[in-house]
């Protein structure tokens, strides 16, 4: 089982350097996967709740639907993905 301290401090290095971590690419599913298997260290079988609160969370920044975040923030300026990302993240370490 992962220890959620040692995910937590991953997170913290990716959204801090997303570059060194392969960047925008990458980063939505890398994001998602590693809070998933905090969800999953905290509570067996709770990674799939987090796609779930993951997709309300974009339907309050971008209304209905299932495109993915890059694609959601093509025309945008503000906000960017890695603050996007970094709310989500402290959202769901807050809420355990």
């Amino acid at each position: 089982m992962p220890d959620i301290q040692i995910i937590d401090r991953k997170l913290i290095d990716i959204l801090e350097t997303p570059n060194q971590f392969g960047g925008e690419i990458v980063l939505e599913p890398l994001v998602l996967t590693l809070l998933q298997l905090r969800a999953e260290a905290l509570v067996p079988e709770s990674g799939e709740l987090v796609l779930r609160r993951y997709r309300a969370f974009l339907t309050t920044w971008f209304g209905p639907g299932n495109a993915p975040l890059k694609d959601r923030l093509a025309n945008r300026s503000e906000p960017n993905m890695v603050e996007i990302l970094r709310e989500f993240v402290l959202d769901e370490q807050s809420s355990k």
